[in-house]
């Protein structure tokens, strides 16, 4: 049973939904709140792993009730409603919520969102990667620039000239950002010059996503040769899987994200380089080839073995912590999951897992796999 606050000031919406869960029979146990001093209340006497709170409200701007969870309550699943699309809202919408869904609600979309969040918040609390991997606390923390870029992002009206600083007070960092951005993966017509024109052509978010890609790589570097090399390695591979995971979506928002979560998937591995090199070597030297959606990988078992956890469940817990939005979190924390995938819809995990796979194999994304994953998207999309 899952433990849901419901907030709005829409009483007959907010009942409607709750007759909706019922008439579902999800396993929910719901609070219903009509004001956003009455949710701040709620979530300050009791827990809740799950608070759906519509953004439109008199009293108190949504967001401000879901910054006020994630203050207090950081590992409840955090969801914001609401029947605005306009771009800006969605960016300061990610600095607070887990997932942002529009009106009118669909009750079963949200039910699949709301089980995998939960799933996810499980899979990297602290609480269980402590006991699985007594070195967690040494994972690396984000350094002030990522910080501040954060901090802009958190706000109700993020500044794209303030993002864009950021950015270019380093000069190492914004050449490496537009080194990513105008690669192959991104599609553009025309090189992008300066990062203020990549802010606003690919937006906040993903600046900052590119920004801590690029910080975690520079952190990654070894002063062992032999240890440098499989760091190299590990690098080379995750801009191959960035590269392939964009080629599977044709919106520009989704190229984005699948190329960010294709470049950090591996991050726990790095990261893991400079806390213990020789768990890190081993780890590289595992054989990872398995046959896509057939069997399920032995990875996540060998590392169980070997570091005490999955390396998808570290990189998954070090990006929460480092700001990454929930959709990126997702599919680095699932993408060595294959038997979990192959039963929900395709989405970005999906697109990860498969690049991840073909750039193992070192075979090319029209190969059988890709085919089989193209029957099982017009399966899942035919009526």
């Amino acid at each position: 049973m899952i433990s849901v606050l419901l907030v709005s000031e829409n009483k007959e919406e907010l009942e409607d939904l709750q007759r909706s869960l019922f008439a579902h029979q999800l396993q929910w146990q719901t609070r219903l709140c009509f004001n956003a001093e009455e949710a701040l209340e709620a979530v300050n006497n009791q827990t809740f792993e799950v608070v759906v709170v519509q953004m439109e409200m008199l009293s108190m701007d949504g967001r401000e009730v879901l910054r006020h969870v994630k203050e207090t309550r950081p590992d409840a699943v955090r969801v914001l409603v609401s029947y605005k699309q306009d771009p800006m809202v969605m960016v300061s919408a990610t600095a607070v919520a887990h997932r942002f869904v529009k009106q009118p609600i669909d009750v079963k979309e949200l039910n699949t969102s709301i089980r995998s969040l939960v799933a996810l918040q499980e899979e990297i609390s602290v609480e269980k990667l402590r006991k699985q991997f007594d070195q967690i606390d040494l994972l690396p923390t984000p350094p002030q620039h990522i910080i501040d870029l954060n901090q802009e992002l958190n706000k109700l009206e993020p500044s794209i000239d303030r993002v864009a600083e950021l950015v270019t007070d380093d000069t190492s960092l914004s050449a490496k950002i537009l080194q990513l951005v105008n690669s192959a993966a991104f599609g553009l017509s025309n090189k992008l010059a300066d990062i203020k024109q990549a802010t606003a052509y690919l937006g906040l978010n993903a600046m900052r996503d590119l920004a801590v890609a690029v910080e975690l790589e520079n952190r990654a570097h070894h002063p062992s040769p032999a240890i440098n090399r499989l760091v190299d390695a590990v690098q080379t591979h995750s801009r191959e899987v960035a590269d392939l995971a964009a080629k599977f979506f044709d919106l520009q928002a989704d190229k984005q994200d699948a190329f960010t979560a294709g470049l950090l998937h591996d991050a726990g591995l790095l990261a893991l380089a400079s806390i213990d090199e020789k768990k890190f070597q081993t780890l590289c030297e595992l054989d990872p080839a398995a046959h896509c959606f057939n069997e399920i990988d032995s990875i996540p078992e060998a590392e169980q073995n070997i570091v005490g956890t999955p390396h998808a469940s570290l990189s998954a817990y070090l990006l929460r912590n480092w700001g990454l939005p929930s959709q990126v979190i997702e599919a680095v924390a699932w993408h060595h999951n294959g038997a979990m995938l192959a039963n929900e819809p395709f989405g970005l995990a999906h697109a990860v897992h498969i690049a991840d796979q073909i750039s193992r194999q070192n075979q090319r994304p029209d190969h059988e796999l890709t085919c089989g994953l193209a029957a099982h998207q017009a399966e899942e999309q035919s009526p």
